[in-house]
């Protein structure tokens, strides 16, 4: 998960950034994720989005949001992804249940979410008088609100839920009695004419009912921006009076087609969210998913739905409660309040915790918004360098050293490092894990937007929530469409060196690749310019001083905090030998941070030879191979080098039809530049034939090629390791980025002079 670095936006433009206050349907921030231009979007740069993307197609945030939805397995194990875009282009029928349409229209017919709520201000009634709505969901000594039952009498009943959502995009509703309510669009409104309509379909001719037990016509709707939101559960009948206007939540699906109460609808939302977590929990689910089609089949006889339509709704709810979050912590799991430390056993809703904040400078107390026995599961326990130690489930996710949420299963597999501590950023290695067996356990959810908060004296560990995450990527598709330099200083500052992709990659390579089609520059270490990490510095992208094996944190500050430095003799007077030793020095030296005082070669036989004297020393040949092989261990790449020549016209070579690598991804074939490198002869996994895979890049991007059996004796003898050739190239399909030599053999053509 990327920093949102609003503070280097002022740095580079003098503007202000307040993330939660930008336009959320900016049509070009739209327009990239339909290109596919999806570098560095938290959530939606895997090939799983990406798939969804192309398929459904994103106009509006609700399309992001539904996309985080749609990728989740057992979504796309039904097809969701495909049912919801072919019915979004029209391209398959689906008819409105007009009993149900205000819940399923805003997503075609798919029962995907539901997230209904109002802002803390509203006031809730109850016998003791009005109280917010924030009051109501943050004391639990209030249990009983008024609402209205089938007779349209106000009675009281209590509250089952409690929920805080977060900040979300919220319209205010004004009546022509003066009275009014700020909630989202879906909330639910009683009308007189039409039943609980979403607000965002209510029409002007509507009557909506007032506690008072009268109407009021709609006279107007205003955008109020994003506000933290509130929701109460509330039983048998589940809704409230708010501002004196009778408003509803949970499962509409279930009380209006088959009559099931607040209390059977809130048990099956339970068993949706709980779903494949366990055979008792399936077992549970579809018990309730027959009862829903069983107490269906009076309005089936009424007309209301139709046989067919009830059953997919069914199915469709099946899918999506087979992926119930199976990310649980250990009951015993201690995390510190406002009021001292808690167990998660100890927690109410509406306890405070604390968290690391949105941009990780500080750590804060946040609400806890839902607490969810989650069942008897496999826990393991892992102990942490430091000696703190946790119990989770495998699928339990952990702020990680690249600030990227992961599971324990993926952390273990790839030996990432665990993040704790908050500000101050520490990561640490796990040291051992082992299995405890089934025991009870919890997961929580707290209303930060990274939804992050510390376990067990400073373990950040996390809870997943689809809208949120759809904030953080449109948060970061903003940011790269109007701030594209900050934006890539931002990912590249909290992608981990290390960190590589599914086919062994390094990230970082593939980021700085992406600066470059950007137009961004990024340069080599500078002494006197260069940041802890990387940092702007005159329009280019500066690499830091941190960022450089073997140096370290400690010595980048030494540096930092002892400049400006004239020449080698200013800087080597001023440091500390023991924080800049000979090693630290002379890695400054290969990779470039001295190159303002002189030629690189010089600088290593002035310091070695005639500044410290070394005993037999003898003179070091520092040429471009060296730069470039120093460069590559030291920064993991070599940066000051293009790996085509320099002169590389790429719009010229366009009108002979010769291609950037890059391109392949938006053509099935084509004949394409770039400097060979590794050749290595390989048998298919399928057939057993000979093969070769043949490794390919340009400036900007990586690839490897396949040459099958009968076309190796011709290629191989043409291709030369380290040459600049053009090779003609077909896709294997349009989900893969592999592909393969497709002839003819004269479009091989060697562009290196010997």
């Amino acid at each position: 998960m990327m920093k949102i670095d609003s503070g280097i936006v002022k740095s580079v433009s003098n503007k202000e950034l307040d993330m939660t206050k930008i336009p959320m349907d900016d049509s070009e921030c739209f327009r990239k994720l339909n290109d596919l231009d999806v570098f560095g979007i938290f959530q939606f740069e895997t090939r799983v989005a990406i798939g969804v993307i192309k398929e459904i197609g994103i106009h509006a945030f609700q399309d992001m949001y539904a996309a985080t939805t749609l990728g989740r397995p057992d979504p796309l194990s039904g097809n969701l992804h495909v049912t919801y875009g072919r019915r979004k282009r029209n391209e398959e029928h689906w008819e409105s249940v007009p009993v149900i349409a205000d819940i399923f229209d805003q997503s075609f017919g798919l029962p995907i979410y539901q997230e209904s709520c109002c802002i803390g201000e509203t006031k809730v009634l109850t016998k003791e008088g009005e109280f917010s709505i924030k009051d109501v969901v943050e004391n639990e000594d209030i249990d009983y609100v008024l609402c209205i039952n089938d007779e349209n009498d106000v009675v009281e009943r209590k509250i089952l839920q409690r929920h805080r959502p977060g900040k979300k995009e919220v319209f205010r509703l004004t009546l022509d009695n003066k009275k009014t309510i700020t909630c989202t669009e879906d909330h639910k409104i009683l009308t007189s004419n039409r039943g609980y309509i979403r607000a965002k379909y209510l029409e002007e001719d509507d009557d909506i009912v007032c506690n008072e037990n009268n109407t009021s016509k709609l006279t107007i709707i205003e955008y109020m921006g994003f506000q933290e939101t509130y929701d109460l559960g509330i039983e048998q009948y589940n809704n409230y009076i708010a501002n004196g206007i009778v408003v509803h939540n949970s499962m509409l699906l279930a009380r209006r087609l088959a009559g099931f109460s607040g209390g059977e609808a809130n048990q099956l939302r339970k068993g949706l969210a709980k779903g494949k977590d366990n055979d008792d929990a399936m077992k549970k689910l579809k018990k309730l998913l027959g009862e829903l089609k069983e107490r269906s089949q009076e309005s089936i006889k009424k007309g209301l739905i139709s046989q067919e339509q009830l059953d997919d709704y069914i199915t469709t709810l099946e899918n999506f409660g087979g992926y119930g979050f199976n990310k649980c912590l250990s009951p015993e799991t201690v995390v510190e309040t406002e009021n001292g430390l808690k167990l998660l056993s100890e927690l109410k809703t509406g306890d405070t915790i604390k968290a690391p904040n949105t941009d990780f400078s500080e750590d804060e107390f946040v609400n806890v918004v839902d607490i969810i026995n989650s069942g008897t599961k496999d826990l393991f326990e892992i102990e942490l360098e430091s000696g703190l130690s946790i119990r989770s489930t495998m699928d339990h996710k952990f702020l990680c050293k690249d600030l990227q949420t992961k599971s324990l299963s993926k952390i273990t597999s790839e030996n990432h490092e665990i993040m704790c501590n908050g500000s101050s950023m520490k990561s640490e290695k796990i040291t051992s894990i082992k299995s405890v067996g089934k025991m009870p356990t919890i997961d929580i959810t707290v209303n930060n937007h990274h939804h992050l908060f510390y376990a067990n004296e400073g373990i950040i560990t996390s809870n997943s929530h689809a809208v949120s995450y759809a904030m953080v990527a449109y948060w970061s598709l903003f940011l790269k469409t109007y701030f594209p330099i900050e934006f890539m200083v931002s990912l590249l500052n909290f992608t981990d060196l290390a960190k590589k992709d599914d086919k062994g990659t390094i990230v970082l390579k593939k980021y700085i690749q992406y600066a470059k089609k950007l137009k961004v520059t990024i340069s080599p270490p500078n002494i006197n310019t260069s940041n802890v990490k990387f940092s702007l510095d005159g329009g280019v992208i500066r690499w830091g001083l941190g960022m450089i094996k073997g140096l370290g944190p400690a010595a980048a500050e030494e540096a930092m905090n002892k400049r400006p430095y004239e020449n080698l003799d200013d800087f080597l007077g001023k440091v500390e030998k023991r924080k800049l030793n000979k090693s630290k020095v002379v890695a400054l030296m290969k990779c470039g941070a001295f190159d303002d005082f002189g030629d690189r070669e010089y600088l290593i036989n002035h310091y070695l030879g005639e500044i410290r004297k070394e005993k037999g020393y003898e003179f070091v040949k520092f040429g471009e191979e060296e730069k470039k092989k120093t460069e590559e261990d030291l920064l993991g790449m070599a940066i000051s080098f293009s790996v085509m020549p320099k002169d590389t016209d790429y719009d010229k070579l366009t009108e002979y039809g010769i291609s950037k690598l890059g391109n392949i991804e938006f053509m099935e074939s084509g004949v394409f530049i770039g400097k060979i490198g590794q050749i290595k002869h390989k048998n298919s996994q399928k057939s057993g034939k000979p093969m070769l895979i043949v490794e390919i890049s340009d400036d900007f991007d990586d690839k490897s090629f396949f040459v099958w059996e009968k076309d190796i004796e011709l290629v191989e003898s043409s291709l030369k390791t380290g040459h600049v050739m053009t090779i003609p190239l077909k896709r294997f399909d349009m989900d893969s980025d592999g592909c393969f030599y497709c002839g003819p053999f004269k479009d091989i053509v060697d562009l290196t002079d010997d």
